[in-house]
């Protein structure tokens, strides 16, 4: 799904106002990178973070909706939306962008560790 250019300038300033992120385009929409895996996507002009068993938490209290991305296939349980509030609060957008990134990097190692098992 799409993200229009006006809703991805105006998040691309917030985001690099609070940390080094780089990103490119991916599944339609947009990854985002600090160094490491990926650990969010932009997608229909909504932020989604990736989450894990450790990091979910604060999501489901916030009642954070899951990614999308192709609904004959259901939601992606480990992006979640970023809600609104921290969006607009760059202090608590950047501590939301590092457990992110830290859940990526965490899932990232877990997957290496079950391919190498499974050679």
């Amino acid at each position: 799904m799409p993200v229009t250019p006006e809703y991805w300038q105006k998040l691309r300033e917030t985001l690099e106002t609070v940390r080094p992120v780089t990103h490119r385009k991916m599944f339609g929409g947009i990854g985002l990178y600090l160094g490491g895996p990926v650990f969010g996507i932009v997608d229909n002009d909504r932020l989604y973070f990736k989450v894990d068993h450790e990091s979910v938490t604060p999501y489901d209290e916030a009642g954070a909706e899951p990614w999308m991305y192709d609904p004959a296939v259901g939601p992606v349980e480990k992006y979640r939306e970023v809600p609104a509030r921290v969006v607009s609060n760059p202090p608590d957008l950047g501590e939301w962008i590092d457990v992110a990134a830290a859940a990526a990097i965490r899932m990232n190692s877990g997957q290496r560790k079950r391919s190498k098992r499974s050679v």
